[in-house]
């Protein structure tokens, strides 16, 4: 009978520690804004950079340069990323807006303490607000 318990107890510890399959993990973006309100964004060209992550990494989405250095990336809001395996940073709306190794070419947003910050990817606006 001890036995028994053992494998169900040790079934429960493995279910407790597995990844979470859906692979979504949340990467540094802005605030959203408060209802009636918007958050403003230097809306500067962001130079094109490419796609990167590792979700064993903090963060685990990132740039990186054209000179091959990487650079934090703060998302607009809602933003998360998810390994299915492959690196996806998935839109508030759960659209995939670009894959890992893609270069994004059509940012736009500024620099800030954190890193570039992203307000709008292919002629949309994500501000939050």
């Amino acid at each position: 009978m001890r036995w028994w318990i053992a494998i169900v107890l040790a079934g429960g510890l493995l279910a407790a520690c597995a990844p979470d399959m859906t692979g979504t993990v949340s990467i540094p973006s802005t605030p959203t804004a408060a209802p009636g309100q918007h958050i403003l964004c230097q809306l500067a060209q962001i130079m094109p950079f490419t796609v990167a992550g590792d979700p064993s990494k903090s963060p685990p989405v990132w740039g990186i340069d054209r000179a091959g250095h990487a650079f934090p990336v703060v998302w607009p809001p809602g933003f998360r990323a998810r390994f299915t395996p492959r690196l996806e940073v998935l839109a508030p709306d759960g659209t995939v807006i670009a894959h890992g190794g893609d270069v994004i070419s059509d940012a736009g947003g500024g620099g800030g303490g954190d890193g570039v910050v992203i307000c709008s990817i292919g002629g949309k606006n994500w501000e939050g607000g």
